[in-house]
């Protein structure tokens, strides 16, 4: 494939600022610039500040963790966040749909220099590409996929891609999203302005100060990329595996950046962990198929009438699980084989039908029960 200078997604590289730059004056600048155009929740300007200068730095981490914009409705300032963020990271490309194959060539064609991707309206085109999240999964950590491509001669040919870069993903809703996103993910939960928030209408000549700011960081990551790469940050209590991976880059950058960063960093830290969801959607429903159990008070259930309930349960993802329908029975039974968890036959009144054990949950729930049922 055509590298970095004879391909239409080749990108230029942002032209670092001429003068030495203080860490903690950029992320404050960034965090105020960010505020006045959007209304965002408690934490999040700083958190978009340190991943805009990540994107800079991508390079000199293992990990880079996505950000995610969600909201209930339209209006609420994804796209907004997207174009700001477009100008302030180390020069995004800015997508409203995209295949797997071009991603993978954008991908593969800037290796070089990784480009941040922002991609937007997800909500739209996510939920039946399961090869595209695939590859975003893959670009969380440095990784390879074996891919057949096809050759000029119209046969096919293996070609390995080398998968790395930092992703912006924004969509309404969270039908769209999966398990192995959101566990990856700094998730941004947007709102619509209320008058009281006087958020300033983003426009072009606005674009100046965001530039100057990518600049800067541009220079700032040069200047500390040492202390950058070969940073181990303590982690808040209760901040460990994928949490820790996806947070890791963002607290080296603020300890490096200093100032009240340090500690600033790992109190949003804390307060977006707390919002982010630490099983999968198969423990979940593990929890949640036992809690059903225990509220009907029996011991067996048909498989409709276990579905009736999950469904049924308010403020549970089931009744939306796949891409906006209820949860029906090949994806209950797929979802549960992996736990070693299979439809029987089960019999009641004479009639005979497929369906589940309490009894079959008892291991996989003291395995890995680890979640809140809200059956009860």
């Amino acid at each position: 494939m055509p590298k970095p200078g004879n391909s239409k997604f080749a990108l230029a590289e942002i032209e670092p600022w001429p003068e030495p730059v203080d860490g903690a004056s950029l992320l404050e600048d960034m965090t105020e610039t960010l505020r006045r155009h959007l209304a965002l929740p408690s934490g999040a300007a700083e958190a978009m500040a340190l991943w805009a200068v990540h994107t800079h730095a991508f390079d000199l981490s293992t990990h880079s963790p996505r950000l995610l914009f969600t909201s209930p409705e339209p209006g609420c300032g994804k796209t907004v966040a997207m174009t700001l963020l477009r100008h302030a990271c180390a020069n995004a490309e800015y997508f409203t749909i995209v295949s797997e194959a071009a991603l993978l060539r954008y991908i593969d064609e800037n290796d070089a220099q990784p480009h941040p991707l922002l991609i937007d309206e997800a909500d739209t085109f996510f939920a039946d590409k399961p090869k595209l999240r695939s590859v975003l999964n893959a670009t969380f950590e440095r990784g390879r996929a074996l891919i057949s491509v096809p050759t000029d001669g119209g046969g096919w040919e293996a070609s390995v891609f080398l998968l790395r870069a930092p992703v912006a993903i924004a969509g309404i809703g969270r039908n769209w999203t999966w398990a192995a996103l959101l566990d990856r993910a700094i998730e941004v939960k947007m709102r619509k302005p209320r008058p009281s928030d006087q958020i300033a209408v983003f426009r072009p000549e606005d674009e100046a100060e965001l530039a100057v700011q990518s600049k800067r960081a541009a220079q700032w990551v040069k200047e500390n990329a040492d202390a950058l790469r070969t940073a181990n940050p303590p982690m808040p209590d209760g901040i460990v595996n994928r949490n820790a991976d996806k947070w890791r880059p963002l607290l080296a950058i603020a300890d490096v950046a200093g100032g009240r960063w340090p500690g600033l960093a790992r109190e949003v830290c804390k307060r977006f962990v707390g919002h982010v969801p630490t099983v999968s959607s198969g423990v979940a429903l593990i929890v949640d198929c036992a809690a059903v159990f225990d509220a009907r008070g029996c011991d067996a259930l048909f498989t409709e009438d276990l579905l009736n309930k999950l469904n049924a349960l308010p403020r549970r993802p089931w009744a939306q699980e796949l891409g906006g329908f209820p949860l029906g029975d090949n994806a209950l039974s797929r979802l549960l084989r992996p736990f070693e968890i299979e439809p029987a036959r089960i019999s009641f009144g004479g009639v005979q039908r497929r369906g589940y054990r309490r009894a079959q949950f008892d291991d996989a729930q003291r395995t890995w029960g680890t979640a809140q049922s809200k059956a009860a």
